[in-house]
């Protein structure tokens, strides 16, 4: 029997496939400099959490390119680097994280 629609929304909406891990992955390597990468779930993946360190400059069009990967992301910003700034740490999460 096959999947109502509903279970097929909460699928779409809470989980990820490994071809949208890789995106993700490749996306934040590109950016900047992975510090922590945490999937969550056996056998599909219904949790990501990572830190990334991006580019001040970056920054913007990185969190533009993560929004549109239509996942549903909680993100936070924090500046690094004193008195100047060296650089912004994304603390991204994703689905059923434990923080």
């Amino acid at each position: 029997m096959g999947k109502s629609g509903s279970e097929k929304l909460f699928t779409k909406a809470f989980t990820l496939d490994n071809a949208q891990l890789e995106k993700v992955a490749h996306m934040s390597a590109e950016y900047g400099e992975i510090k922590r990468w945490c999937p969550y779930g056996q056998p599909s993946i219904d949790g990501l959490c990572a830190k990334v360190i991006v580019n001040p400059k970056a920054v913007g069009r990185f969190i533009d390119d993560l929004l549109l990967t239509e996942l549903e992301w909680d993100i936070g910003v924090f500046p690094l680097g004193k008195p100047g700034l060296d650089g912004v740490l994304v603390d991204m999460q994703f689905g059923a994280t434990h923080h």
